[in-house]
């Protein structure tokens, strides 16, 4: 593929913006995912602000999967998002339980494009939140994950807690009405405190809002919150 050699300027967007045509962003794209990540830091090395203004300026694509749970796959989920820098992945009100989950935790462990997930009011339980946790172990896009209205309990969050241990990039986990005690409060808690784990490269991760509404975490649990 040709990049031009000079950047094209967007009318309204100031100054020195740099713009590459749809056509031209997604024959990048379909070159750069057939190549390797060194592939992917010479052309970042020889066209940086091009790289990294077209995929700032370009907005999420909000991705909403048709069709039942099982039929969901990783193959899937790579295939349609590869073509674009940044995904939502909207994934609430879908009837999903733990079994439906695993694909899509096995897609975000290698995914580098995912910035936002939502399970929302579906069945995911400690089981999936310990699925959810091996994939923050090794992802570092997803700033935002929503598990609000799921019935996580004391062990989802305990699962959670250890993922916060080395994730340095998540930002958001709304934890609304999940069903979440003192016990999975003071996990949190702890995985929030700084050093309070051997195994904590950055104690808490990125993590800036933790949302706890409407569980019952008690007095216990929020001092243990407050610490952190």
């Amino acid at each position: 593929f040709r990049v031009p050699p000079q950047p094209l300027a967007v009318c309204g967007m100031g100054p020195g913006t740099w713009y590459l045509p749809d056509e031209v962003w997604h024959r990048i794209c379909d070159h750069l995912q057939l190549q390797s990540l060194l592939t992917l830091r010479r052309v970042s090395d020889r066209f940086p602000k091009i790289v990294h203004e077209c995929t700032r300026q370009r907005p999420p694509v909000v991705l909403r999967p048709p069709g039942p749970c099982l039929s969901w796959t990783v193959e899937y989920f790579q295939a349609t998002t590869s073509r674009f820098p940044r995904v939502w992945l909207r994934l609430a009100r879908r009837s999903i339980n733990d079994r439906h989950l695993l694909p899509v935790a096995a897609f975000l462990k290698d995914s580098c494009t995912v910035e936002s997930v939502d399970l929302a009011q579906n069945s995911v339980t400690e089981v999936g939140c310990r699925a959810l946790t091996d994939a923050l172990l090794t992802n570092h896009t997803v700033r935002t994950l929503g598990l609000q209205s799921n019935p996580l309990r004391d062990g989802g969050a305990i699962s959670l807690a250890q993922g916060l241990c080395t994730n340095t990039t998540l930002e958001v986990l709304d934890l609304r009405n999940t069903a979440i005690g003192i016990l999975g409060a003071i996990a949190l808690g702890e995985a929030l405190k700084p050093g309070a784990a051997a195994n904590c490269h950055r104690p808490g991760g990125g993590l800036r809002h933790l949302i706890l509404q409407g569980n019952h975490i008690g007095d216990v649990g929020c001092a243990s919150l407050s610490e952190g």
